[in-house]
């Protein structure tokens, strides 16, 4: 799957998941989903395809929030999370 396609379907993830996907992160990146292992780490799998945190789904949701009430494109929604999970923080276009 790719990380435009996992970041698309956001609001319907499981809180605990977190996604994972190979840099340089864009919107064709692969990408997956998947439960965190037992120590937090990346699970082997994952890891053996180049995969890294991009964010947890919780705080994805999270970042999400502060678009609430608002039309968005779905290109925005994605850079807006793709912006947070490199900088952690929330782009100058949106805070200003």
């Amino acid at each position: 799957m790719d990380l435009g396609l996992i970041l698309d379907q956001v609001p319907t993830l499981n809180d605990r998941m977190s996604i994972y996907a190979r840099p340089p992160w864009k919107a064709g990146s692969v990408a997956d989903v998947a439960l965190p292992g037992e120590d937090g780490q990346v699970l082997p799998e994952l890891a053996e395809r180049g995969l890294i945190l991009f964010l947890t789904v919780g705080e994805a949701k999270q970042v999400l929030e502060v678009l609430r009430g608002r039309i968005v494109p779905r290109d925005t929604k994605r850079e807006l999370l793709r912006h947070y999970a490199i900088h952690r923080a929330y782009p100058d276009w949106l805070v200003s």
